[in-house]
């Protein structure tokens, strides 16, 4: 190698010891240094991201606080029979012609199965049995139907 060097004339000795230097530099930036600064970019915005929605969550950590400790707006629940809540609900959203079977085995249960029905209205039902009525949904089983939108449930709710 070094025979071959001094075979060389004086400006391809230059031109060889510059990319002596020159290729291994580049090759550090390439292989290392780029790709780590990439990375430190992209952590630098997951960084600021998170911390911006830290500072969202701390905020909205004290209004539910708050509202803790003021009671907030607590929805009123009404009070009497959970089969006859269950009703009146079925009614309200167009499920009661869906209603296959429905069952209290407890005085603060009740069982139903609903069959094809349009799993919009069986979301809104139960958030109406739960936020106007009072009752919890203890045991949920949504199967979709072959045509679009139109699901099965069996349902157990339970008095709260």
């Amino acid at each position: 190698m070094k025979q071959w060097f001094m075979m060389l004339s004086s400006r391809e000795k230059t031109l060889v010891s510059i990319a002596a230097v020159v290729v291994p530099i580049l090759l550090f930036w390439l292989v290392l240094l780029q790709p780590t600064m990439n990375k430190r970019k992209v952590l630098d915005s997951q960084i600021t991201d998170r911390s911006e929605m830290l500072q969202q969550m701390r905020g909205l950590s004290g209004e539910i606080k708050l509202l803790k400790r003021t009671g907030g707006n607590a929805p009123k629940v009404s009070r009497g029979n959970p089969q006859q809540k269950v009703e009146s609900a079925l009614r309200t959203w167009r499920l009661r012609p869906n209603l296959g079977v429905m069952s209290a085995p407890n005085s603060t249960t009740v069982k139903l199965n609903l069959r094809d029905a349009e799993a919009d209205n069986i979301m809104r039902f139960l958030y109406d049995i739960e936020n106007k009525h009072g009752l919890a949904v203890k045991l949920l089983s949504l199967k979709p139907t072959k045509d679009i939108g139109i699901a099965n449930a069996s349902i157990t709710l339970e008095a709260k």
